[in-house]
C-alpha cells in the first residue's frame, strides 16, 4: 500500500479514537459540544432553586414546524417555570434533587426544547463524580423518569469557565432535549426529568470569551492597510 494511503488511514483511525463518543444512560443519549467558551466571575454556590433561574429562555418546537419562546418566571400559576401556549416547563426546588416537569397540552407533538441559561444567569452542571468548577460542587446530568419509553437525545453546548481560569468541562450554557420519536411528546403527556443547575453570582454575568482572530486574517488585514491608504490618496 502507498505510504500516503497508509498515513491517511492511520490519521482517520486516530480521529475516530479521539472523537468524543456520546454517552448512553437510562434511555438518554448525551452529547457534549464545547462550542463557544463563556465565562462568569463566580457562582453563587452549589444550591440553585427553580426560583433562581428567572429570565432563562426556553424554546419549544412542535411537529407542525412551529416554535414558541417563553422566559422563565420566578413565580407562576403553578410555581417557577416557563409558561407557553399549550405547554409549560416547571421546577420548584433544589435542581440537584427536585424534578422538572414538562407538560404538553398544545394539541400537537412537542419534538424538542432548548434551555438557554445565559439569559437567566444559569449554567447546567453535568459533573457527577467530582466537585468540578469552584463553587459548583457536584452536578447531575439529565436523567429521566424510568417509566418513559421514548429515547431522548440531550446535547449540552457552550462550555463555561470562571473568569481567568481554565475550562473544567462540567458547566454548559445551553441544553437541548430532542425526542427521537418523530411524533415527539404527544399532547396530553408529561415528561419528568432531573438536571442540576448553578447560578452566576452577577446579573448578566455569563459572557462569551473574546476569540482572537486567526493569524492569517490578521496578516490579511495588515496587508490591506497600505492599499486602503493609497486608494484614499488617489
Amino acid at each position: 500500500m502507498p505510504r500516503f494511503a497508509t498515513a491517511v488511514g492511520c490519521l482517520l483511525t486516530l480521529l475516530v479514537v479521539l472523537a468524543p463518543a456520546p454517552a448512553w444512560a437510562d434511555g438518554v443519549t448525551l452529547n457534549f459540544v464545547p462550542g463557544t467558551t463563556y465565562e462568569t466571575d463566580a457562582l453563587t454556590g452549589y444550591t440553585t432553586h427553580g426560583s433562581d433561574m428567572a429570565g432563562m429562555r426556553v424554546t419549544a418546537y412542535f411537529t407542525d414546524g412551529s416554535s414558541q419562546v417563553a422566559f422563565w418566571a420566578e413565580a407562576g400559576i403553578s410555581g417557577p417555570g416557563a409558561y407557553g401556549t399549550g405547554w409549560s416547563l416547571l421546577e420548584d426546588g433544589d435542581t440537584f434533587s427536585s424534578p422538572w416537569f414538562l407538560a404538553n397540552t398544545s394539541g400537537k407533538g412537542l419534538t424538542r426544547f432548548v434551555l438557554d441559561g445565559e439569559f437567566g444567569d444559569t449554567v447546567f452542571d453535568v459533573e457527577n463524580d467530582d466537585f468540578g468548577t469552584a463553587g459548583s460542587y457536584l452536578g447531575l446530568v439529565f436523567t429521566v423518569d424510568p417509566n418513559l419509553k421514548t429515547p431522548i437525545v440531550v446535547t449540552y453546548r457552550d462550555q463555561i469557565r470562571l473568569t481567568g481560569q481554565p475550562v473544567v468541562g462540567d458547566l454548559y450554557r445551553q441544553m437541548e432535549v430532542v425526542f427521537s420519536d418523530p411524533a415527539g411528546l404527544a399532547s396530553g403527556q408529561r415528561l419528568t426529568f432531573w438536571q442540576d443547575t448553578d447560578s452566576s453570582a452577577l446579573d448578566g454575568g455569563i459572557t462569551a470569551v473574546d476569540t482572537p482572530a486567526p493569524p492569517g486574517l490578521l496578516l490579511a488585514l495588515i496587508g490591506a492597510v497600505p492599499l486602503l491608504a493609497r486608494r484614499r490618496r488617489g
